[in-house]
Formats: C-alpha cells, sequence, structure tokens
C-alpha cells in the first residue's frame, strides 16, 4: 500500500505541475495575443498613414504632369516660331 501511496502522491504532484503549468500557458498566450493586437495596431496605423501620403504624391505628381504639358506646349509653340522664322529668311 505504501507503494501505492507514493505513486499517488506522485501523480497528484504532476497533475498539480500541470495545472500550473496550463495556467502559464495561458497567461503567455494572453500576453502573446494583446501584443499582436498592439502590432496589428501599429500595423494598421502606419498603413492609414502610408495611404495618406500615397494620395498627397498622387495629388503632386499630377500637378507636376500639368506643368509639364504646360511647358512641353510652349517649348511646341517657339520651336514652331523658331522654324517659321526660319522659313521667312
Amino acid at each position: 500500500m505504501s507503494e501505492d501511496k507514493k505513486q499517488f502522491d506522485r501523480i497528484e504532484d504532476l497533475l498539480t505541475q500541470l495545472i500550473g503549468n496550463v495556467a502559464s500557458v495561458r497567461n503567455d498566450m494572453a500576453e502573446f495575443r494583446a501584443e499582436v493586437n498592439n502590432f496589428r495596431t501599429e500595423v494598421n496605423h502606419r498603413l492609414n498613414e502610408l495611404g495618406q501620403h500615397q494620395q498627397e504624391l498622387t495629388g503632386q505628381v499630377a500637378l507636376l504632369n500639368q506643368r509639364l504639358d504646360y511647358q512641353l506646349n510652349r517649348i511646341a509653340k517657339a520651336e514652331e516660331e523658331v522654324h517659321l522664322l526660319k522659313e521667312r529668311q
């Protein structure tokens, strides 16, 4: 009977350790979930910022394209005038 008691006590100790380990894993998982949620929030925030910057840059590129078109038209007109002046001479 003494051997059975020792074995029962050993099983009880192991079960207590197992319960403690499960509780520890649960706590670790809760902390991990919180860290992942914080990371996800930060990533979403940065993605929103990047989206705003992209919109700003898109607007700036469109404005630059308009200015470039205007300057190209002016150059084309100047070249045409130079060509006409050369023909008159």
